[in-house]
């Protein structure tokens, strides 16, 4: 499996720089989702959560997206 998850694999550079998360850590995953343009976050990280969304990118809690999208 782990083979598979890493033919699929996308090396990403953020195009842009943030200092809008408490944990500054977690600004590259915003700074990942806008550059790459993706609907949403998935992540249990409280820093990242009470944001909600930003700009326009939504953060769910792994069972916040199952939830939400039915899955």
């Amino acid at each position: 499996m782990f083979t598979r998850i890493l033919e699929k694999q996308i090396l990403v550079e953020p195009t842009i720089k943030l200092q809008a998360c408490k944990d500054t850590k977690d600004n590259i995953f915003l700074e990942l989702g806008l550059s790459m343009n993706v609907d949403c976050i998935i992540s249990g990280d409280n820093y990242l959560l009470v944001l909600h969304s930003f700009n326009g990118l939504s953060i769910f809690t792994p069972s916040e997206f199952i939830s939400k999208f039915k899955l």
